[in-house]
């Protein structure tokens, strides 16, 4: 998996932080994308030009940062951070 960021990202970092909780972050590439630098890398996988984006294996794009933390908290058997349901999930 390749994750694209941007160091001044909020967003990004979020997910950042979920892939090293998680225990992820040795699986997944970590691509420097500054959107306003506009790199191509970056409109290659999500044309709006945003970060985060997280490239799966498969070629697939995942982009918004929930969605993100929600995809990568459920990649593995340790404890979830995002619960499946209930008021626990909104708080």
């Amino acid at each position: 998996m390749k994750l694209f960021y941007s160091p001044a990202s909020p967003y990004a970092r979020k997910c950042r932080a979920v892939a090293m909780e998680k225990e992820l972050h040795g699986g997944i590439e970590i691509v420097s994308a500054p959107p306003l630098e506009n790199p191509p890398a970056l409109h290659a996988v999500n044309p709006l030009g945003k970060v985060p984006a997280l490239v799966l294996a498969d070629g697939r794009c995942i982009i918004d940062s929930p969605v993100i933390c929600a995809y990568l908290d459920s990649l593995n058997d340790s404890p979830r951070l995002i619960p499946a349901s209930g008021p626990e999930r909104f708080d």
